[in-house]
């Protein structure tokens, strides 16, 4: 369809004003044949653009779903949004010329702006619910912890495998961040400790390059209690200055 660039008449802004709350933009367009740009800049020149989205939001809630959050245990009943969800399952609408989240914006009008560093968790664990009762503003890390993911799991164990407990004195972070028993761990490099002082080298006379253990040539690692031959040692601090 080819648009027509003429001005803005004021029976253009009479129609425009009428179908505005009845029909999508692409309808509009056509029936005034002009782009969808211009119509919702004209729309925002006339100050109807935020009342009538409004009025077209709630058109598209669902106050009496007779669902009470997930597997219904939840205790007031959930406003579920009925329009598009984007690919997470969360509400999404047009509004003002951007997409925003349909739980954000419901949180917004109803209890205020929305902190930076907080985040929207659904307490009835139904994601296209708008009820700003079911909604509360947490921090990300509470919001995951809250979830059904592996994070959230593994935060929720108190005990490792071997039944030690997760507490202060017996809890430590390893390097990938995760959480590790210390009575376990301790066990495990005692295992490594033994197996590498002990049976490794222990019997061996030569080391693999043939130089001889002998008392000048040993080299006691403090951390496993392993030998180590001292010219291959040196040999192999040389090869790593000259690179």
């Amino acid at each position: 369809m080819k648009f027509s660039g003429k001005r803005w008449t004021h029976q253009d802004d009479k129609l425009l004003i009428k179908l505005w709350s009845q029909h999508d933009r692409k309808h509009i367009a056509s029936v005034l044949s002009r782009s969808i740009p211009s119509i919702s800049y004209r729309a925002s020149f006339l100050g109807i653009s935020s009342i009538n989205e409004i009025s077209r939001f709630w058109n598209k809630v669902n106050k009496h779903s007779n669902i009470f959050g997930e597997n219904n245990k939840y205790p007031t009943e959930c406003w579920l949004w009925i329009g598009s969800l984007n690919q997470d399952g969360y509400a999404r609408f047009w509004f003002n010329g951007k997409i925003i989240m349909g739980h954000r914006y419901i949180y917004e009008i109803t209890f205020g702006a929305i902190p930076t560093n907080l985040t929207i968790d659904h307490l009835c664990r139904m994601r296209h619910c708008i009820n700003p009762d079911h909604l509360e503003a947490v921090t990300h890390k509470e919001n995951i912890l809250r979830g059904i993911g592996c994070t959230a799991i593994a935060s929720r164990v108190t005990h490792c495998p071997h039944g030690h407990p997760y507490n202060q004195e017996n809890t430590r972070i390893n390097h990938k961040g995760a959480r590790e028993c210390k009575i376990c761990y301790k066990v495990w490099r005692r295992r490594i400790r033994k197996y590498k002082g002990n049976i490794d080298n222990k019997d061996k006379t030569h080391c693999n390059r043939g130089h001889a253990f002998t008392k000048e040539n040993t080299y006691i690692i403090p951390s496993t209690g392993g030998r180590q031959c001292v010219i291959c040692k040196r040999l192999q601090r040389k090869k790593y200055e000259k690179t």
